[in-house]
């Protein structure tokens, strides 16, 4: 189980290939460097409520505490200043 690929799959997908870049490389690796400044299940948790756009995916269980708001909104802007996409896609 990979949260990576359950969050951006053409991220891990680039990887899955023989010629892989170290563009594709450098991406996973700085998707998961932002995503690890926060705890990581409410980094996911956040990442998965914007792409959504659904806020009960900020929910955690004890102990586990969601992110604050600011912490929040700078992962989301970490992660859109890097151009990883963590809008909605389109459906």
């Amino acid at each position: 189980i990979c949260g990576v690929a359950n969050l951006h799959p053409a991220l891990v997908r680039a990887l899955m290939v023989t010629d892989v870049t170290a563009a594709d490389e450098a991406r996973v690796a700085t998707f998961i460097e932002i995503a690890f400044r926060q705890p990581f299940l409410p980094a996911f948790k956040s990442i998965l409520a914007e792409r959504t756009r659904e806020q009960r995916w900020l929910a955690v269980r004890p102990p586990l505490l969601p992110l604050d708001p600011r912490s929040r909104q700078s992962l989301l802007a970490a992660l859109r200043g890097a151009g990883l996409a963590v809008d909605c896609p389109s459906r």
